[in-house]
């Protein structure tokens, strides 16, 4: 058994098991929820109070700088959720003794550890794909609406 082949083993095992899957999720998602209901429009009248007296600023451009804040909070909090659960597989091999099974198929130590250490990179940029996918288009969707609302506004 090669390293590519440990590697895809723990990719699928975390994509499979469906607990440790959404328990990784569940924090991002509980932040964008955050966002969307009030984080948002705090984050804007933050962004808006701070600048200085004379100067004014575009609000597509303070959409854009929360947005902005929005990706790269999720992104950063999923780092540290995604990699804590995908590593909770090593530590499910070693509780179930897949770990002797699996030195037992002359597998080195040193080749086992870096299958877990590949697998959790590979999960977590699979992850970062998905998530970062899915809030840049939320937050499209969000920016086309409000244009929307603002244009039937402005029509009114």
């Amino acid at each position: 058994m090669g390293l590519s082949s440990l590697i895809r083993r723990n990719c699928k095992l975390f994509f499979k098991d469906k607990g440790m899957f959404f328990t990784s999720l569940i924090t991002p998602i509980i932040l964008l929820v955050l966002y969307v209901t009030f984080l948002g429009k705090v984050f804007h009248d933050s962004f808006a109070g701070a600048m200085p007296q004379g100067l004014s600023v575009d609000n597509s451009l303070l959409d854009a700088a929360v947005g902005g804040e929005l990706v790269s909070s999720i992104l950063a909090v999923c780092c540290v959720t995604v990699a804590f659960c995908s590593n909770l597989l090593m530590v499910q091999d070693k509780i179930s003794g897949s770990v002797k099974d699996l030195t037992m198929a002359q597998v080195r130590r040193s080749t086992l550890a870096m299958s877990y250490f590949f697998g959790n990179q590979v999960s977590i940029e699979t992850m970062y794909v998905i998530l970062g996918t899915s809030v840049v288009l939320l937050i499209g969707l969000y920016v086309l609406y409000n244009a929307v609302r603002a244009k039937r506004k402005c029509q009114s």
